[in-house]
Order: C-alpha cells, then sequence, then structure tokens
C-alpha cells in the first residue's frame, strides 16, 4: 500500500509554487507514475531523495507491478539508512518476486534484526526458504510466525505445506484444517484446500482428497496446480480416463 504522507510537498524552491505541468511532472516522478501512452520502460529512475521517499517510490512501482525497477529504490534506501526497517523488508519483498530468494532471505534477516516480533518478517523468510527448499528451516519460520500471531492465515497454510515436504502428513493436515477454519470461504481458503487435497492424497484417502480439490477448483477453475493434483489423486484411484482429462485441463 503507497502512503502519500511519506512523500515531501510538491513545490520548486524558495516554497514556490510549480506551474501546473511542472508540478504535475513532479509528482508524478515522486509516485513512479508515468503519463498515459509512455512507452513501457522508458522512464529513467531517479535514485534520490530521502529513506522515506526512495521507499515510497519503490512501493509505488510494486504497486504497477514493476517488480525489477522497484528495486534499486530498495537497494539505494538501504545503503543510505543501514537501519531501515521498511527498506530492508520491501527490499527483501521485491527480491522474493524476483525469485533471488537467497537475496531475500538475507534481506528480511536484516528485517527481524530491526524488529524481531513483526510476525510478517518471519514468514517471508518462511516463504524464501520453502522455496530454496530448506523446508525444516521453512517450518521454524512459520512456526515463529504463529508463536507472534496465532491467527495468521497464511503461516498455518504454508505451514501445512511444508509438514508435507516433510512427510509429516497427519500434522499438515491439521494445520490445512485449522488455516480452514480461519477463513472459509476467500481466495486464500483456495490455497488450503488444494493443500488439504495433496495431504489427504498422500494418506491415501483419495475421495476426501478429490472433495478438496473440487472445492479448490470451484475457487481456482484454471488452476494448474490444483488440476495436477487431482490428475495425480485419480490415477492413484486407477481412475485413468478422468486422471488423463485432469492433466489436459492442467495443460490447457
Amino acid at each position: 500500500m503507497l502512503f502519500l504522507e511519506d512523500f515531501r510537498r510538491v513545490e520548486a524552491t524558495g516554497y514556490q509554487p510549480y506551474s501546473q505541468t511542472q508540478a504535475i511532472a513532479e509528482t508524478l516522478a515522486l509516485l513512479s507514475l508515468t503519463p498515459k501512452g509512455t512507452p513501457k520502460g522508458s522512464v529513467t529512475l531517479h535514485l534520490q531523495g530521502t529513506t522515506k521517499e526512495l521507499i515510497a517510490r519503490g512501493k509505488a512501482l510494486l504497486a504497477q507491478a514493476q517488480i525489477a525497477d522497484a528495486l534499486p529504490f530498495f537497494e539505494q534506501a538501504t545503503q543510505q539508512s543501514r537501519r531501515s526497517y521498511g527498506a530492508w523488508f520491501n527490499l527483501g519483498y521485491a527480491l522474493g518476486n524476483l525469485e533471488r530468494y537467497e537475496e531475500a532471505l538475507a534481506a528480511f534477516e536484516r528485517a527481524i534484526a530491526l524488529q524481531p516480533d513483526g510476525p510478517g518478517n518471519w514468514y517471508n523468510k518462511g516463504m524464501a526458504l520453502k522455496f530454496m527448499q530448506r523446508d525444516k528451516e521453512a517450518l521454524e519460520a512459520f512456526e515463529h510466525t504463529l508463536a507472534l500471531d496465532p491467527g495468521y492465515l497464511l503461516a498455518w497454510t504454508e505451514k501445512g505445506a511444508v509438514l508435507t515436504y516433510l512427510n509429516r502428513v497427519d500434522e499438515a493436515l491439521e494445520a490445512c484444517h485449522h488455516a480452514l477454519s480461519l477463513d472459509p470461504t476467500t481466495d486464500v481458503a483456495g490455497a488450503i484446500l488444494m493443500r488439504m487435497g495433496n495431504a489427504l492424497g498422500h494418506l491415501g484417502r483419495f475421495q476426501e482428497a478429490l472433495d478438496a480439490l473440487d472445492r479448490a477448483l470451484v475457487i481456482f477453475p484454471d488452476d494448474t496446480y490444483a488440476w495436477q493434483t487431482k490428475g495425480r489423486v485419480l490415477m492413484d484411484m486407477h481412475r485413468y480416463n478422468d486422471a488423463l482429462s485432469a492433466y489436459d485441463r492442467a495443460r490447457s
């Protein structure tokens, strides 16, 4: 989320107002926005300003899904203020979205050092570890998240995922059930149901797995992972034609 109060006043030197045209141009630059019709990638990044301004500009680019363009602002902010929690957290977030997980982990470690009681820091550390397939460490991070905030829905969901990877399937299923009890209706519920379907399939509870996956597909009808998992469960049930249909949907 972008907070406009993070910005300084938009005005010329000596507290004088800009012309309307210049004021619009300066405001767009501060927000890291571009006028309509500007070719993508044609904007020069201005890595100047206070740490708060740099972070806010980076967050504005994140809001436009311009992750690679946002990254230099957060890098500059961390160099400018080594103890800025917001700079390190947003740097980790951007790096994670760019699949640079080892660097993201290092950034989140710095954020944790500055704000050790922030559950979001530990959750994002866990996600970086999960993508690096360091599942035991990821589990520890998610459990630390939940110790700080027992209602952290996404941490319950990802805890269920890594427990499945660790073949602790009964515990994974418990985590998924708990997550679903916290939020049974939104898009997050679709992700939880996929985790449950995967865990139930590993336990050999195939019909329950199918039920969970079908509920997930009501929420995410085109989700590749859900269709692939459904195909695998159907194969385990020797329903080969149905399994092939599910795999076809996953590829479409």
